[in-house]
């Protein structure tokens, strides 16, 4: 635990979980019925300050046609497989 921190660091990664499963105020709600109050604001707080994950360039792209509105949408056939 860091000195002068008001949670512990499992107490915040909980916390920050449940920001990423269901956002600000619903996260707020689920975390006070698990014993973990937490305010809505303070969940995307964490959830702003936490780090982003490694950047990994896609090796193959494709564009997928979509007709609704004519719409087209660029998918890594990567990103599918995982």
């Amino acid at each position: 635990m860091r000195p002068k921190a008001r949670r512990t660091t499992r107490l915040g990664e909980s916390q920050l979980a449940i920001g990423f499963a269901v956002g600000g105020e619903p996260g707020s709600r689920l975390a006070r019925k698990l014993a973990m109050p937490v305010s809505g604001d303070t969940l995307l707080r964490m959830i702003h300050s936490a780090p982003l994950p490694d950047f990994v360039a896609p090796t193959v792209v494709g564009i997928d046609d979509w007709a609704w509105l004519h719409i087209s949408v660029i998918v890594s056939s990567d990103f599918a497989r995982s």
